[in-house]
Protein backbone atom coordinates (compact mmCIF):
# COMPACT_ATOMS: atom_id res chain seq x y z
CA UNK A 1 0.00 0.00 0.00
CA UNK A 2 2.61 2.49 0.65
CA UNK A 3 4.41 1.77 -2.44
CA UNK A 4 1.52 2.37 -4.41
CA UNK A 5 1.06 5.44 -2.46
CA UNK A 6 4.81 6.75 -3.41
CA UNK A 7 4.03 5.60 -7.31
CA UNK A 8 0.93 8.17 -7.09
CA UNK A 9 2.81 10.57 -5.44
CA UNK A 10 6.03 10.12 -7.73
CA UNK A 11 3.90 9.97 -10.25
CA UNK A 12 2.16 13.68 -10.18
CA UNK A 13 5.66 15.53 -9.10
CA UNK A 14 6.76 14.15 -12.29
CA UNK A 15 3.79 15.33 -14.50
CA UNK A 16 4.15 18.86 -12.17
CA UNK A 17 7.77 18.84 -12.91
CA UNK A 18 7.31 18.64 -16.82
CA UNK A 19 4.66 21.22 -16.94
CA UNK A 20 7.30 23.32 -15.40
CA UNK A 21 10.00 22.75 -17.44
CA UNK A 22 7.84 23.11 -20.73
CA UNK A 23 6.96 26.33 -19.66
CA UNK A 24 10.57 28.27 -20.02
CA UNK A 25 11.03 30.22 -22.91
CA UNK A 26 13.96 32.75 -23.95
CA UNK A 27 13.22 35.93 -25.57
CA UNK A 28 15.89 37.19 -27.46
CA UNK A 29 17.60 40.75 -27.98
CA UNK A 30 15.88 42.91 -30.26
CA UNK A 31 12.72 40.49 -29.78
CA UNK A 32 9.54 40.81 -27.96
CA UNK A 33 7.71 38.14 -26.45
CA UNK A 34 3.47 38.56 -26.68
CA UNK A 35 2.14 36.32 -24.30
CA UNK A 36 -1.38 35.21 -25.16
CA UNK A 37 -3.56 33.30 -22.64
CA UNK A 38 -6.60 31.44 -24.28
CA UNK A 39 -5.82 33.28 -27.51
CA UNK A 40 -6.18 36.58 -25.61
CA UNK A 41 -3.67 39.18 -25.27
CA UNK A 42 -2.26 38.78 -22.01
CA UNK A 43 1.29 40.77 -21.81
CA UNK A 44 4.80 41.33 -23.43
CA UNK A 45 7.91 40.24 -22.41
CA UNK A 46 10.89 41.64 -22.30
CA UNK A 47 14.24 39.80 -23.41
CA UNK A 48 15.33 36.79 -21.27
CA UNK A 49 14.48 33.84 -19.17
CA UNK A 50 10.57 33.90 -18.76
CA UNK A 51 7.88 30.99 -17.80
CA UNK A 52 4.57 30.65 -18.76
CA UNK A 53 1.54 28.21 -18.43
CA UNK A 54 2.22 25.83 -21.15
CA UNK A 55 -0.12 25.57 -24.49
CA UNK A 56 -3.32 25.23 -24.97
CA UNK A 57 -3.58 27.65 -21.89
CA UNK A 58 -0.95 30.19 -22.95
CA UNK A 59 0.98 30.50 -25.83
CA UNK A 60 4.43 33.26 -26.63
CA UNK A 61 4.38 35.12 -30.37
CA UNK A 62 8.09 36.11 -30.35
CA UNK A 63 8.44 39.95 -32.76
CA UNK A 64 11.19 40.89 -33.41
CA UNK A 65 11.32 44.92 -32.99
CA UNK A 66 14.75 46.14 -33.91
CA UNK A 67 14.65 44.42 -37.93
CA UNK A 68 14.37 46.68 -40.47
CA UNK A 69 11.53 44.84 -42.54
CA UNK A 70 11.43 46.20 -46.64
CA UNK A 71 8.24 45.99 -48.69
CA UNK A 72 9.33 45.96 -52.33
CA UNK A 73 6.10 47.58 -54.87
CA UNK A 74 6.31 47.54 -58.62
CA UNK A 75 9.31 44.60 -58.22
CA UNK A 76 10.79 42.34 -56.34
CA UNK A 77 14.74 41.51 -55.67
CA UNK A 78 15.89 38.23 -57.26
CA UNK A 79 17.02 35.95 -54.83
CA UNK A 80 20.44 33.88 -54.04
CA UNK A 81 22.16 37.66 -53.40
CA UNK A 82 22.39 38.25 -57.52
CA UNK A 83 21.33 42.02 -57.40
CA UNK A 84 18.72 41.66 -59.82
CA UNK A 85 15.39 42.60 -59.82
CA UNK A 86 12.17 41.45 -61.42
CA UNK A 87 9.55 43.64 -62.79
CA UNK A 88 5.50 43.50 -61.61
CA UNK A 89 4.17 45.42 -64.23
CA UNK A 90 0.50 45.47 -62.50
CA UNK A 91 2.29 46.98 -59.39
CA UNK A 92 4.45 49.29 -61.34
CA UNK A 93 2.60 50.67 -64.38
CA UNK A 94 0.88 53.61 -63.37
CA UNK A 95 -0.88 56.89 -65.64
CA UNK A 96 -0.53 59.94 -64.98
CA UNK A 97 -2.24 63.31 -65.08
CA UNK A 98 -1.52 63.75 -68.76
CA UNK A 99 -2.39 60.42 -69.74
CA UNK A 100 1.28 58.86 -69.86
CA UNK A 101 2.16 54.91 -68.69
CA UNK A 102 5.26 55.29 -65.80
CA UNK A 103 7.05 52.85 -64.51
CA UNK A 104 7.44 53.18 -60.90
CA UNK A 105 9.37 50.88 -58.20
CA UNK A 106 10.05 51.92 -54.82
CA UNK A 107 10.58 50.26 -51.75
CA UNK A 108 9.82 51.18 -48.08
CA UNK A 109 11.47 50.58 -44.85
CA UNK A 110 9.89 49.97 -41.66
CA UNK A 111 10.40 48.66 -38.05
CA UNK A 112 8.13 47.34 -35.52
CA UNK A 113 6.98 49.75 -32.98
CA UNK A 114 4.35 48.17 -30.81
CA UNK A 115 4.60 44.18 -30.82
CA UNK A 116 0.78 44.26 -29.45
CA UNK A 117 -0.33 46.36 -32.25
CA UNK A 118 1.91 44.44 -34.99
CA UNK A 119 0.04 41.34 -33.76
CA UNK A 120 -3.66 42.48 -33.19
CA UNK A 121 -4.74 45.62 -35.37
CA UNK A 122 -4.37 43.96 -38.78
CA UNK A 123 -4.53 41.00 -40.02
CA UNK A 124 -2.11 41.19 -42.47
CA UNK A 125 0.41 43.81 -41.77
CA UNK A 126 2.72 43.60 -44.64
CA UNK A 127 0.09 43.22 -47.04
CA UNK A 128 -1.78 45.88 -45.98
CA UNK A 129 1.10 48.56 -45.49
CA UNK A 130 2.05 47.09 -49.41
CA UNK A 131 -1.52 48.31 -50.66
CA UNK A 132 -1.66 51.11 -49.05
CA UNK A 133 1.55 52.51 -50.26
CA UNK A 134 0.48 51.18 -53.89
CA UNK A 135 -2.54 53.11 -53.05
CA UNK A 136 -0.53 56.34 -52.13
CA UNK A 137 1.93 56.47 -55.03
CA UNK A 138 -1.05 55.95 -57.10
CA UNK A 139 -3.22 58.92 -56.44
CA UNK A 140 -0.06 61.16 -56.63
CA UNK A 141 1.13 59.84 -59.81
CA UNK A 142 -2.38 60.27 -61.22
CA UNK A 143 -2.60 63.84 -60.04
CA UNK A 144 1.10 64.65 -61.47
CA UNK A 145 2.15 65.27 -64.89
CA UNK A 146 4.95 63.02 -66.58
CA UNK A 147 7.80 65.97 -66.45
CA UNK A 148 7.16 66.10 -62.46
CA UNK A 149 7.19 62.59 -62.03
CA UNK A 150 10.11 62.05 -64.28
CA UNK A 151 12.12 65.02 -62.50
Amino acid sequence: MLSSRAFRLGSILSVVALVALFGFYIVDAGKRGVELRFGQFSQITDPGLHWHAPYPIEQVELVDVEKRNFIEVGYRSAGGGTGGTQSVPKEAMMLTQDENIVDVRLAVQYQVKDARAYLFNVRNPDETLKQATESAIREVIGKSKMDFVLN
